[in-house]
């Protein structure tokens, strides 16, 4: 296989030489440079022809000198050279394990000039290293990448030899009709060049394509010429070998075992004498392999004592570079000291008037602050003190059997100002939440109770919209627990709102079940269920935020967007959240936890299930609103109850003073003395009768002053009815009981 090398390195190299100076010596003007690159040139040239006469010791010891003395002057083109000759000659040796090492070193210093004679060289050594290794698959990609080099530096005689060799390697391949190609234009090269320096190469490599074509006629004059060439030539070598072997097979072919048999003795004999010249080689390697290994030695000796100053080199600078930057950055650091210092000064009366600007701008704010409250507690009572005389005098004419006709007209009217009233609700309930002025109101309530009072004030809803309404309230949840009943009754409200709104025809159900107790903690499990129209998932997130509610074709209906806001709002200042399940055309399903304290030994209301207690009840409305004074005599009338009026503070004082009422429903806002200041004066001479505020303001802001004040409960207009009745049935048993413990306490004492 020795044959490839002598086309891939040996011709090439040769040409390579001639057109490539520049690439072994590099010329400078320095005339002791000069003498020491001739001599280099010098010994370079020997190692070339001592390659042809087949020394290949001898290339090495030389080459090992000539990369010595490359390296002295600094020509690093010349010392790759001569390892390039190094792995030559090692693949010549059949040591292919140095002849790599040398022939990649050479491929990643070709690749890095990016000089193309340099690169195509590299890649045709790599091919005819693998190719004397007989490894076919390595080596067609090398020949294949230096094939558009040698074409690009049109030299004819350099494209020959690689087509040649991808001739070559396809038929080893077995890809015939390749190996056919690359020949014709291998052929067509060389007969251009004129050049007979390859018949034997040729004639051997046509007649094995003639042979491997059936035709083995051909190829036995193929492989004649190949030896006749060789024979003239007076040399022996693999390529004369393979041609009487390949000769012996043709005869085979056609017949003639004889002729075969005889062409074979000498195949045999030639066989033997390479052999022999393989020992030689063998003995001319383990001397150049010493000398290699000392090479090796002494070049990483010199590798680790070039490195070692290099680092020291490094050393220095870096610490040069460390001192030169410690005295910049002491330099900058007193630069930026002194600059500091300087704005320092600035700054702080920057920061001065920044301080003066802020506190005028927090007294601003507070001041602002103070009138949205005192406007949205002015709008509060206001807007809500005429919704009383409208929700009021509706619900008094709806009982009236003698408007039968206008019925109809009536709850209309009451529906209007019902949502009005729940409009404007929702806004003051809004603000509140965003300036986090909400605070938790805990007491004690009982749940069943509280959710049988929503469910009746959806009564009307719940017939104009045709739904149902089921409760169910676990068993397990003690009677009494304690929590915001404010808070929960709204997050109730606005679910339940939402439900019967968005459903017809169709049924809600409100559920409380304990989710974990304890003996002192409750957790309940809300959930309000409804089959309307549903909500789209993409629009679940939107539904709450301020304003948005869902679009229905079937349901243009009014309202805030404010409720399910207010909701989330709610229970986030709860810690907990809301939880939502719908599907468009099925139902919604809106759901969420919160935790109540369970209180213990409860003394229950002993609150009559029917209302005689009210009957001939005597009671005083302090209330300077004309229509409101109307509209509650006329509920508490209806109820079997006396009502007495007096316009202001004092006028109450006054009766009180000369008459005996069982129960006073005191407004709070009215002009000269309002209802708080009454009230403090009424509890100096009478501590006993009940006194309940009814007010239009906003209970969270008041509940506390109205509460010192001396008052038993408090009743927000607009009102509904039943909570009305209730609220003074409840406040007319405590004042049963306080009487009798009083009587009591009174006789003991005499």
């Amino acid at each position: 296989m020795l044959k490839y090398l002598r086309y891939s390195i040996l011709f090439i190299s040769i040409i390579g030489f001639a057109q490539n100076s520049q690439d072994t010596i590099s010329t400078q003007n320095n005339i002791s440079q000069t003498v020491l690159k001739d001599s280099l040139k010098a010994m370079q040239d020997r190692a070339d022809y001592m390659l042809f006469e087949g020394k290949y010791d001898s290339v090495i010891l030389t080459s090992i000198d000539n990369i010595r003395l490359a390296e002295q002057i600094g020509d690093i083109d010349a010392a790759y050279y001569s390892r390039y000759m190094m792995g030559a000659s090692f693949i010549y040796l059949k040591d292919f394990k140095n002849a790599h090492d040398y022939a990649e070193d050479y491929l990643k210093f070709a690749e890095k000039s990016k000089d193309e004679f340099k690169i195509a060289r590299a890649y045709n050594f790599m091919g005819a290293l693998y190719l004397t290794e007989k490894k076919y698959d390595s080596a067609l990609p090398f020949f294949e990448k230096a094939l558009p080099l040698s074409l690009k530096r049109k030299d004819t005689l350099e494209v020959a030899m690689v087509y040649y060799n991808l001739s070559e390697s396809n038929l080893n391949q077995g890809n015939k009709k390749k190996a056919e190609l690359y020949f014709k234009k291998a052929k067509q090269g060389i007969d251009a060049m004129k050049f007979k320096g390859l018949t034997t190469e040729m004639s051997l490599l046509q007649g094995k394509l003639n042979l491997s074509s059936n035709n083995p006629s051909e190829a036995i004059n193929n492989f004649k010429e190949a030896i006749a060439f060789a024979q003239n030539g007076n040399y022996i070598d693999d390529n004369l070998i393979e041609s009487y072997k390949e000769y012996s097979k043709a005869l085979f072919e056609v017949g003639d075992y004889k002729e075969a048999f005889l062409v074979r003795k000498t195949f045999d004999s030639l066989t033997a004498l390479q052999f022999e010249k393989e020992k030689l080689m063998a003995i001319q390697n383990a001397a150049a392999q010493f000398s290699v290994n000392e090479y090796k030695k002494q070049a990483h000796q010199a590798e680790l004592e070039k490195k070692l100053i290099s680092e020291k080199v490094i050393l220095s600078n870096v610490l040069l570079y460390f001192f030169i930057g410690a005295a910049l950055l002491m330099g900058l650091f007193l630069i930026i000291l002194y600059i500091s210092h300087k704005g320092r000064k600035k700054l702080t009366l920057t920061l001065k008037e920044k301080n003066q600007q802020y506190l005028k701008a927090k007294e601003k704010s507070e001041k602002l602050a103070l009138a949205k409250s005192k406007f949205f507690s002015t709008v509060s009572h206001e807007l809500r003190t005429p919704l009383y005389g409208v929700i009021g005098l509706s619900s008094v004419l709806l009982e009236d059997e003698s408007l039968k006709n206008h019925r109809a007209d009536l709850k209309n009217l009451k529906f209007s100002a019902d949502y009005l009233l729940a409009l404007i609700n929702d806004v003051l309930q809004i603000s509140k939440l965003e300036s986090n002025t909400l605070e938790e109101m805990k007491a004690p309530f009982d749940l069943k109770d509280l959710v049988q009072s929503i469910v009746s004030s959806f009564q009307y809803a719940l017939v104009q919209n045709k739904n149902k309404l089921h409760v169910a309230i676990s068993e397990n949840i003690p009677h009494t627990i304690i929590g915001d009943r404010v808070r929960l009754s709204q997050i109730l409200m606005n679910l339940v709102g939402n439900a019967i709104k968005f459903t017809t025809n169709g049924d809600i159900y409100i559920s409380a079940q304990e989710e974990s107790i304890s003996e002192n903690e409750i957790a309940i499990y809300f959930s309000i269920t409804d089959n309307g129209i549903g909500i789209p998932k993409e629009k679940q997130k939107a539904i709450f935020e301020e304003f948005q509610q869902v679009d229905s074709e079937d349901y243009k209906l009014q309202g805030t967007g404010l409720g399910l806001t207010i909701v989330k709002k709610l229970l986030e200042a709860s810690k907990s959240s809301i939880n939502l399940k719908s599907k468009p055309g099925e139902g919604s399903t809106f759901s969420f936890t919160l935790s109540f304290q369970i209180l213990k030994h409860l003394l229950q209301d002993k609150i009559l299930d029917n209302n005689s207690i009210l009957n001939g009840k005597k009671i005083l409305i302090v209330d300077d609103n004309r229509i409101n004074q109307i509209v509650t005599k006329k509920i508490l009338e209806n109820h079997g109850m006396m009502g007495d009026i007096a316009e202001n503070g004092d006028n109450a004082i006054k009766k009180l003073q000369q008459e005996a009422f069982d129960l006073v429903l005191m407004d709070i806002n009215m002009p000269g003395k309002d209802g708080i200041e009454t009230t403090k004066e009424i509890r100096l001479f009478n501590k006993i009768v009940p006194i309940v505020a009814l007010t239009a303001i906003e209970v969270e802001e008041m509940r506390n002053r109205i509460l010192a004040s001396g008052m038993n409960d408090i009743i927000v207009k607009p009102y509904d009815t039943d909570k009305f009745l209730k609220i003074i049935l409840h406040s007319l048993n405590d004042d049963e009981e306080d009487l009798f413990h009083y009587h009591k306490n009174s006789t003991i004492e005499q």
